[in-house]
């Protein structure tokens, strides 16, 4: 046989498993991705959350008028700079109070060995915090922002830092840095391919063994009966009846052969076998 069936199967198992195998691990990476992003999310909430409490809402304006000679001032950098530190993925924690002329820096946390931002200094708004910038000066709330900047992969939340009127006096962020989602994402697309070939693998040997047992072996069984049966026939045919003997005993018998092949299926090859019985 120039091109065998299972030659035919196997290469058609293989393709679909890398296909199979593409498909998944592309679903399979964005998943990853997006709840890993939503566990950087919880962080960032974690964070704010806890800056919020200890950020004196009523002092706001204090603290960007006189900085720290208001007394409490320096307590509660302590504190964000010990809120920061609980959690390694906080890149910066600062706060600010958002006005049209820029964002007024009621704290900046040190960073790298170099200092913050001074309270009362003010800070240009970034190009990819325009859209937003409508509700940050109207007090509301935003989603958290993803940026990709001179300061690296960042996820941004902001909180609003509300007064006892109600009123936004300024706002808490943080910028979680996402930099390990590139790691974490390499480790896991490695294991997920290593997973899925390792059952790959598996699974061909399954289904190349059941199509041998299943069908190859059967068609080239009784391929090869009714090779030999031809033959016998072929032999017969060139036999002068009228002056020689035909040995229609091993005609049989090279019929019976094919009874004997013994395809016991209730598909397609079974019915084929019971038609060339």
């Amino acid at each position: 046989v120039k091109h065998s069936l299972l030659n035919k199967v196997i290469i058609i198992v293989m393709v679909a498993e890398i296909l199979l195998g593409s498909l998944e691990s592309t679903i399979g990476f964005f998943l990853y991705r997006n709840n890993s992003i939503n566990n950087f999310i919880s962080i960032g909430k974690g964070v704010t959350e806890a800056a919020m409490v200890a950020v004196d809402a009523e002092k706001v304006d204090d603290y960007v008028a006189r900085g720290y000679a208001v007394e409490g001032y320096q307590k509660t950098r302590s504190m964000l700079e010990r809120i920061r530190s609980s959690f390694s993925q906080t890149k910066f924690l600062y706060v600010y109070r958002i006005e049209k002329d820029g964002c007024h820096v009621v704290f900046d946390l040190d960073i790298d060995g170099e200092p913050g931002s001074e309270p009362g200094s003010v800070v240009a708004f970034d190009e990819s915090f325009m859209p937003y910038l409508p509700t940050l000066l109207e007090g509301g709330e935003i989603d958290p922002i993803v940026s990709d900047d001179q300061f690296g992969w960042l996820l941004t939340i902001y909180r609003p830092i509300r007064n006892a009127s109600g009123k936004t006096v300024a706002y808490v962020a943080a910028d979680i840095s996402m930099e390990s989602i590139v790691q974490d994402e390499a480790m896991f697309f490695i294991k997920l391919l290593s997973l899925f070939f390792g059952l790959s693998i598996i699974i061909m040997s399954i289904v190349i063994e059941v199509m041998k047992r299943g069908v190859v072996i059967p068609v080239n069984k009784m391929s090869l009966a009714a090779y030999k049966y031809s033959l016998d026939i072929g032999l017969a045919s060139g036999i002068d009846f009228e002056t020689e003997s035909v040995d229609l005993d091993g005609i049989l018998n090279s019929a019976k052969r094919i009874g004997k092949i013994g395809i016991n299926s209730n598909d397609e090859i079974g019915m084929l076998y019971d038609s060339f019985n």
